[in-house]
């Protein structure tokens, strides 16, 4: 209870915290409509790398297919699936982000009788930047935890989730910020790879 408490309270401050910022740095903050295309693991980033991403973090926003190709997905990501992911995104109206966790499957956050056995995206934001020459995406993602007795699921390490989101008409858009939470789920089977190939 206490750290499901804690960890819910370390939530809300994130969402505040982006919040501010957002108040700070705009005026028109909105939730935007997004597609989960794939999910996998093991991702392969190394510091520092130029990726597109904001701050040499993992966690960016991709505007064409050669700047995808020229980072760590292609070390991470099967070649036939890579393509598959390509195939999704219309690059002339829509964008790819990626969001990614490094951590162990028994986390030091987390007790061990339970492990990371899913990842998801619960809301992406976006927002203008103060000059309007931006639009600034902050993601929103869960952490899923099952127990150690889950036959159904097996623990991800460094997982990474992919969503398409429509390209604003005007300006360049970058990532901003990010909240990670977590929740324990249901032992139920959980795909991975090319989702709604």
């Amino acid at each position: 209870m206490f750290h499901y408490l804690t960890s819910t309270f370390v939530m809300l401050l994130s969402m505040i915290s982006i919040a501010i910022f957002g108040l700070g740095a705009c005026t028109d903050t909105k939730s935007i409509k997004f597609k989960t295309i794939y999910i996998g693991e093991n991702a392969s980033w190394k510091s520092p790398e130029k990726t597109g991403a904001h701050h040499n973090s993992p966690n960016g926003v991709f505007g064409n297919s050669a700047s995808v190709e020229a980072s760590w997905l292609k070390r991470s990501i099967s070649a036939d699936d890579l393509r598959h992911v390509l195939s999704k995104v219309d690059f002339n109206h829509q964008v790819l982000i990626v969001d990614a966790r490094f951590e162990e499957p028994h986390s030091a956050e987390r007790p061990i009788f339970d492990f990371v056995a899913g990842i998801s995206i619960e809301d992406v934001y976006i927002y203008r930047s103060s000059d309007n020459r931006e639009n600034i995406v902050d993601v929103w993602t869960v952490n899923q935890y099952v127990s150690v007795d889950c036959k159904l699921r097996k623990p991800l390490t460094n997982p990474f989730i992919l969503a398409v989101i429509e390209r604003e008409k005007v300006g360049e858009m970058k990532r901003g910020g990010y909240t990670h939470s977590s929740k324990t789920v249901e032992c139920k089977p959980f795909k991975t790879g090319v989702i709604n190939p």
